[in-house]
């Protein structure tokens, strides 16, 4: 009885959310920036308090609140009458007596109405192509608080699938959009599966009727009607435009949710707020062909057709039908009442904030946010940490030297780098420049990441075409870099590596060669999983080793992508952005490093890439933008044509810039000339000590570095974390990015400026009035700066994608949390944590006049800046002032500050730091314990009569009679449960629940060897009860998401089923009373709960419930133990 009694409190206290995380408030009172002056505008709204996720405050006609008792309480749901003719067109019933005013309202343009509907959707990308962008990028043509007041009043309409929730036991929605991601999964599936579904050809409305018909589960009665009229309708006319079909079914379905015409947009809108990740990859891929799947045939691969309104369809299907058969269980009478009438007894406002995916009203916080995130990463403190940033760094902007004038003359540099204006690259310019040996020694330049050379690149292997340009740039087909292998032999064994690779794969997912790989390679396999985990260095280097001994050094050459005239026009425009036109701007050799980041373990790698180059490396940009610099014919013309004069003795090296490990690589040194050997030498050494110096600087983020302090520790560091599997954080990304200042270096030069700066460079002196040269800069640097900078700023305040720790893959586009569920937009707390929330400052180094006629030109680059979506300041290169814009208006900004000395170059970090160090030693101490706990479980079998009994002096004769099967199995597991924890050391750092993860884990690996020992079966229960505890709180632990909940309650559920199993064979085992002894039924229960608990048929669905958890406790649960 107390053991069922357990069992009852631990499913009450799971169920209740006894065991969640902690609420962590990360929300505040609203700016005052941020308050529209509209008093027709709500002041509620998800940004007066970011993160407060308190659940729907939403009024409820005709029904009682319920009492306050210990168990929950539904409340009765009667049939409603239809609602009096005497309603406007508002929802509002009219007093009797007087008669409303007539008006018609005509049913709305389908497709327009869609697609307005859709204005609040994610333009997120592949993950193969993400590039920053701004949530509300459709809203720049918005004042900044304006565009989120109406995100609230948009948002605040309540679709009927939420406002049914509120008056009904279950949330009609998760159903819903858990069988529309199921679907889009496979029809948009990038090559991840390993089975092509059928239909996909036909669209998604197709597949999804070829596909509802197959089922028989009961609430999705009504869409298997759909599907079937869908089904005869395309096969009678399969020439049929598909769209026009689904708007048929899309507007039988608005008018059973909705009678108001003039309220199908809002209605439409909130279906699709209740699943945006989902809605907004639809969309994204209608409008980018380039994204879509494809369907291959013969060598041919044509796009499939990917449509927003057939997603809609089916959405609109799938949630009705879901309605209709929760509505009726709950007392409506479909003969009698109209499905809109019986919603209308809710409130369509919501009074309060909106649970992100729409996943009901009991959600304090569907993200996770992290816990090495401070107490400023709010609104609470978001004008006054713009306002702290703006003072610290106009006044060292002002301080500078004065560069009014640019010199007739110069003495020229001997070594020039040219690096992406990316803040990641302020620090390694810095260092790099503090290597001269004088003040003209050594130049630095910002400029976009692909060298002005918008081209399309194609490696030497058999990976398809990329892109390597600013997003939206197509270049032609011509224009296409084409590489070519020159080693002998390196393509063959390549691709024999390949195929080795995926003859391996192909036969881990077989039953018979999974076996054969599990039995055969056990030693291989153990021994790399000890490695990884406990050892990624010695992993890292094996690793090496192999690739050396089997792959000889590449060696590639190129075609060119352009022809003489074009290379010319675009170093042309290159070159005078950033001043150096004349012969004594160039130095004799001149480096260009274009930049990328190469991980093994990162879902937001093109994040992590040159955004100018669509989320791939800048170095091909930089490897032809220094071929095309080097040849004669081209510098002929750039003399003659475009007034730039290359010295006959300059030469341009490309080269590449990893910004996760530092890596430097530079190409073509081969044909470096004699002459420029040394200098070519001088080059290398100073990017060998400045990559060092920078990797130093970026490890005392790292807060797992705490050892490291060298340069030469770090770079091992950060090399590290470039291969190790186990690092979710290989770089922190475009953390911290707060400013972009579009001038010459020397304003910024000597600086520290912490990384937080992107820095082009620009020449006000060699531009005309039209700011012809400053619109090549500005463009690119404000477009894409000002992405990054309102990304960061939402996910940061919003929580984004939440943490990567339960993330999984979804077809090769996307990401989501567990095995289902909305896709993930936004940045994950990985790289997010260290932010400080703000909208980035500009200042630009030119005449006001000047930057006016740039913006004047531009209606998308004015939006930004005239509607606030970044804080701009002019800096007069004449004058030196410097002038805050506002709304066209330009006014003085007095910039010194005497009260403050010395003056900064920057924010500090201290106080953000010291909480972080804290947080890691206490992650410390929770490691330590969780490795004690099993290390006393691995020594179990020395106490076969209990740890009480235990008498050092009869420890020889213990030894000797321990069973060495049980020794085995006790050593086995604490090896595996130590390489989790280990594992987890780095893959859960700064996760909030990472101390509960580590010695729940723990438990699970002292449960099993309790098991292992057990020498009866009302032992073995003990082990085995807490082993289904720990794997329930484990697969729950990112419990503030429904599906996690209902996973966890369908495992523990399962357990239960388990242990009553072995409760059976207990009760009917050899201890029992020899009259109720049946060895037969014993025999079945053990059966019975080691096939339930082990996840086999029927209940193999457990498996994949069981990924909603962290990935190592997963793998610790279902693969190891």
């Amino acid at each position: 009885q107390q053991w069922a009694d357990g069992m009852l409190v631990a499913a009450l206290a799971l169920s209740a959310g006894l065991y969640a995380p902690t609420a962590v408030r990360v929300g505040g009172v609203r700016p005052s920036f941020a308050r529209s002056a509209s008093p027709k505008l709500q002041e509620l709204s998800p940004y007066e308090e970011w993160m407060r996720k308190r659940g729907l405050d939403v009024g409820v006609a005709a029904v009682a609140t319920p009492p306050a008792v210990s168990t929950p309480v539904t409340p009765a749901v009667p049939a409603m009458p239809d609602l009096p003719d005497t309603t406007d067109l508002t929802g509002t019933v009219v007093p009797s007596g007087v008669k409303p005013p007539r008006r018609v309202v005509q049913k709305p343009p389908m497709r327009e109405m869609i697609l307005e509907s859709s204005d609040l959707l994610s333009h997120q990308a592949i993950m193969e192509n993400f590039v920053h962008h701004n949530p509300w990028e459709a809203l720049q043509n918005k004042e900044f608080a304006a565009a989120l007041d109406e995100v609230d009043v948009k948002s605040a309409y309540i679709s009927p699938a939420e406002r049914l929730s509120t008056v009904v036991p279950l949330d009609p929605r998760v159903r819903a959009n858990k069988a529309v991601a199921e679907l889009g999964a496979s029809f948009l599936d990038r090559g991840l599966a390993k089975w092509e579904p059928p239909n996909r050809e036909r669209g998604f409305l197709y597949f999804f009727a070829s596909l509802e018909g197959l089922g028989g589960v009961p609430w999705r009665h009504s869409a298997r009607l759909a599907a079937k009229r869908i089904i005869d309708k395309m096969d009678s006319r399969p020439d049929r435009d598909p769209a026009e079909i689904a708007l048929r079914f899309i507007e039988e379905d608005l008018r059973e949710l909705e009678s108001d015409f003039s309220l199908w947009t809002q209605t439409t809108r909130a279906m699709l707020m209740d699943q945006p990740g989902w809605a907004g990859m639809f969309k994204r891929m209608e409008e980018h062909m380039s994204e879509r799947p494809q369907k291959c045939l013969d060598g041919m691969c044509v796009p499939l057709p990917v449509s927003l309104i057939e997603f809609v369809a089916v959405h609109s299907i799938l949630t009705t039908s879901s309605i209709k058969a929760l509505a009726m269980k709950e007392g409506w009478k479909p003969e009698s009442t109209a499905l809109h009438t019986y919603l209308s007894r809710v409130s369509t406002k919501r009074r309060g904030e909106r649970p992100l995916f729409g996943m009901g009203n009991d959600v304090q916080s569907l993200q996770n946010p992290s816990g090495l995130a401070h107490k400023n990463q709010n609104f609470d403190r978001f004008e006054e940490l713009e306002a702290e940033y703006e003072k610290v760094t106009i006044r060292a902007l002002n301080s500078a030297p004065s560069l009014a004038f640019k010199p007739v003359s110069k003495v020229r540099a001997n070594l020039q780098f040219f690096t992406c204006f990316d803040e990641r690259e302020e620090s390694f310019r810095r260092y790099i420049e503090a290597l001269a040996d004088d003040p003209t020694d050594i130049e630095t330049f910002g400029v976009a990441g692909f060298f002005n050379m918008a081209i399309r690149y194609k490696s030497d292997d058999m990976r398809p075409v990329e892109i390597l340009a600013p997003e939206g740039n197509l270049p032609l087909e011509r224009n296409k870099m084409t590489v070519r292998q020159r080693t002998r032999g390196y393509l063959e064994r390549k691709k024999l590596l390949a195929e080795l690779t995926l003859a391996y794969e192909r036969a881990s997912f077989s039953p018979i060669g999974s076996t054969v790989i599990s039995g055969a390679m056990l030693p291989i396999s153990a021994g790399r999983l000890l490695l990884k985990s406990v050892s990624p260095a010695a992993t890292v280097a094996l690793e090496d080793a192999f690739s050396s001994a089997v792959l000889p050094v590449s060696d590639t050459d190129f075609l060119p992508p352009f022809n003489t005239e074009e290379f010319a026009s675009r170093l042309a425009q290159l070159f005078k952005n950033v001043g150096t036109t004349r012969e004594e701007d160039f130095a004799r050799l001149v480096t260009l490093t274009g930049h990328g980041a190469r991980s093994v373990n990162n879902p937001y790698l093109a994040a992590y890439n040159c955004g100018a180059c669509c989320g791939r490396e800048g170095g091909p940009n930089a490897r032809v933008t220094a071929r095309a610099a080097n040849d004669a014919p081209v510098r002929a013309l750039l003399r003659s044509q475009h007034g730039v004069n290359i010295p006959d003795d300059t030469w341009f090296v490309g080269g590449y810039h990893d910004t996760t490990s530092d890596l430097v690589e530079l190409y073509d040194l081969d044909r470096v000339p004699p002459t420029h050997e040394r200098d070519l030498a001088r080059a290398r050494a100073i990017l060998e000590r400045a990559r060092g110096q920078n990797a130093l600087e970026r490890c005392s983020k790292f807060f797992l570095a705490d050892h490291v302090k060298t340069p030469e520790q770090a770079l091992d560091h950060v090399r590290l974390r470039a291969r190790d599997v186990a690092e979710p954080r290989p770089e922190l990304g475009r953390a911290t990015n707060a400013a972009v200042i579009v001038g010459r270096r020397g304003l910024t030069l000597g600086r520290f400026l912490d990384r937080r700066a992107s820095l082009p460079s620009y020449d006000p002196f060699l531009d005309d009035d039209r700011g012809t040269n400053l619109e090549t800069v500005l463009t690119p640097a404000l477009l894409s700066g000002s992405a990054v900078s309102l990304e960061y700023l939402f996910s940061t305040v919003g929580g984004g994608a939440g943490t990567v720790a339960p993330m999984n893959v979804v077809g090769n586009f996307a990401l989501q949390r567990g095995t289902s569920g909305d896709l993930l937009t936004g940045l994950s707390t990985q790289l997010t944590e260290l932010h400080s929330p703000q909208r980035a400052m500009y200042v630009v180094d030119a005449p006001v006049a000047r930057v006016e006629a740039v913006l004047g030109r531009n209606r998308k680059l004015s939006d930004i800046v005239r509607n606030k979506w970044v804080r701009l300041f002019v800096r007069d290169p004449l004058t030196q002032q410097i002038y805050r814009e506002d709304r066209g208006r330009y006014l003085p900004v007095d910039t010194m500050d005497d009260t403050i000395t010395p003056l900064p170059d920057h924010v500090p970090f201290t106080e953000h730091e010291q909480y972080c160090k804290k947080v890691k030693k206490q992650e410390d101490a929770f490691t330590v314990a969780a490795l004690g706990l099993i290390t006393v479980s691995a020594l179990l079998p020395l106490f076969p009569d209990g740890i009480q009994n235990l008498d050092l002096a009869m420890l020889p004769a213990v030894l000797d009679a321990i069973d060495p099967i049980q020794a085995v199995v006790t050593t086995s597991a604490a090896l595996l449960g130590a390489s989790s924890v280990a594992f987890s050391r780095r893959y859960l750092h700064g996760e909030l629940m990472y101390g509960r993860m580590q010695l729940v884990a723990a438990g699970m690996v002292l449960g099993f060897n309790l098991v292992a020992v057990a020498p009866t079966l009302e032992q073995v229960a003990i082990g085995w009860t807490l082993i289904g505890y720990c794997s329930t709180f484990l697969i729950g632990g990112f419990n503030d998401r429904p599906l996690a909940r209902d996973n966890a309650a369908y495992a523990f559920l399962v357990y239960q089923l388990s242990d009553a199993a072995l409760l059976a064979a207990i009760a009917f085992g050899p201890s029992s009373d020899a009259a109720v002894a049946n060895p037969e039924l014993a025999a079945a229960g053990l059966l019975v709960a080691s096939a339930l608990k082990s996840s086999q048929f029927p209940f193999s669905g457990l498996f994949l419930r069981s990924m909603e958890g962290a990935s190592p406790n997963s793998a610790l649960g279902y693969a190891a133990l």
